[in-house]
């Protein structure tokens, strides 16, 4: 290949990539304002209403308009990570806050699940703390979906070293056999593709990759058997 065919090469993918922004540009736009007016209407019945509904159906419709705004800053999050990761904000801040949150947004799940759950306090680290709760519910929902048994989930610390803190979540799930692990965090791979097991787009797990990694971090999987998994994220230590 020739230098002109390079230079041409190079102008189609810079091309594309000029489109591919201008798709997600779009498609954030119209995301955002969707969950604006959810999060308005939302607000609005509740204080129209606030005599004919009860305390129950007061909070839930505070709960669906905080949802709605939380997701507009996640798609905003999102967009700017797709563009530019030097943009995404990274602060000091309790790891067990981000965790904490994850695990009420999956609170219908874990209890549907019968799961437990256990929490043991975590290190304050230097990320986003919007980005860091999705991880989290990201990890603990493939930790609920993949079991056959009554989930058994343990978010700990791990050790610190470099300046790099280790988060673990461990459960007692199926296991990944050896031969996928390799493909977990592909896009658009789930073990119901090549196993018959649990359910989902195949994202997730390649979400928490590209994000950590843009916070300068990481995730592995650093154990998975019949007995269960174990996946360490590892982020700055504040």
């Amino acid at each position: 290949m020739d230098k002109a065919d390079l230079t041409n090469k190079e102008l189609e993918l810079q091309e594309a990539r000029e489109r591919v922004d201008q798709l997600a540009s779009a498609i954030t736009h119209d995301l955002q304002g969707s969950l604006r007016h959810i999060s308005a209407f939302a607000e609005i019945l509740k204080e129209e209403l606030s005599d004919q509904v009860s305390e129950d159906q007061r909070e839930m419709l505070g709960i669906l308009s905080s949802k709605a705004d939380e997701l507009r800053e996640l798609v905003r999050l999102v967009f700017v990570f797709m563009r530019d990761t030097s943009r995404i904000e990274r602060r000091r801040f309790e790891a067990d806050a981000a965790l904490a949150a994850a695990c009420e947004t999956l609170a219908e799940d874990i209890a549907a699940r019968q799961a437990t759950v256990s929490r043991e306090p975590l290190p304050a680290v230097v990320a986003d703390p919007i980005l860091l709760s999705k991880i989290f519910e990201n990890v603990v929902r493939n930790a609920l979906q993949h079991n056959a048994r009554q989930p058994v989930i343990r978010i700990y610390a791990g050790k610190h070293d470099d300046g790099m803190a280790d988060i673990l979540i461990e459960d007692n799930g199926n296991g990944i056999e050896e031969r996928y692990q390799a493909n977990i965090f592909k896009p658009f791979w789930s073990l119901k593709a090549d196993a018959s097991r649990g359910s989902g787009a195949g994202l997730g797990l390649t979400f928490c990759q590209k994000a950590l990694d843009g916070l300068g971090g990481s995730i592995d999987l650093l154990r998975s058997d019949p007995s269960g998994s174990t996946f360490r994220i590892r982020l700055p230590l504040a």
